[in-house]
Parts: structure tokens; C-alpha cells; sequence
């Protein structure tokens, strides 16, 4: 028991130290109304994209949802949409 629960412990550690290891963030015109907007697509046109597929994939994912629950809809590139959605990923590394 003593050991199942040092495990646990130990587990939930390490994985909070995963997750905050994680930096995210989001940057648009605060003072811009979005109101006016409606479909959006992906831009093709992306250097600075995502090379993890899956974390890609996982990203586009849950921003497809969060923008179509924001009543946005999607559409192709060649549609002529609102606004164009990039994401961007790189790796920082850090030496103490």
C-alpha cells in the first residue's frame, strides 16, 4: 500500500512538472470587435508550422473546435474567408 501510494505520488510529481514545463500563447488585437467575422480557413503558406504531426494535428483539433463553438465556420483557403489561422511552434532551450 505504502509503495502504491509512493508511486502515485511520485507520478503526479513528475507529470506536473511536464505540464508546467509548457508555454503557450495567443496574440491578437485586443481593441479589434470579432463580430463581423464568419468563416475562417488555414493558412498554407506557413514556415514557422508545427513539425510534431500529432501535436499539430491535436492543436488544429482544438482550435477548430473553439472557433466553431465561437460560431465561425470553415472554409478553404481559395473561399475568400474572414480571417486566416496559422499555427506556430518552436523550441526555446534554456541553460542554468
Amino acid at each position: 500500500m505504502k509503495t502504491r501510494v509512493a508511486f502515485c505520488a511520485l507520478a503526479m510529481s513528475m507529470i506536473s512538472t511536464i505540464a508546467a514545463g509548457q508555454q503557450v500563447s495567443v496574440n491578437y488585437n485586443h481593441s479589434q470587435s470579432f463580430a463581423q467575422y464568419h468563416t475562417y480557413a488555414w493558412g498554407s503558406n506557413n514556415a514557422n508550422k508545427l513539425q510534431n504531426s500529432i501535436l499539430a494535428q491535436v492543436a488544429e483539433q482544438d482550435i477548430n473546435s473553439a472557433l466553431q463553438s465561437k460560431g465561425l465556420q470553415i472554409v478553404q483557403e481559395n473561399q475568400n474567408p474572414d480571417l486566416i489561422v496559422t499555427g506556430n511552434g518552436g523550441l526555446k532551450q534554456q541553460t542554468s
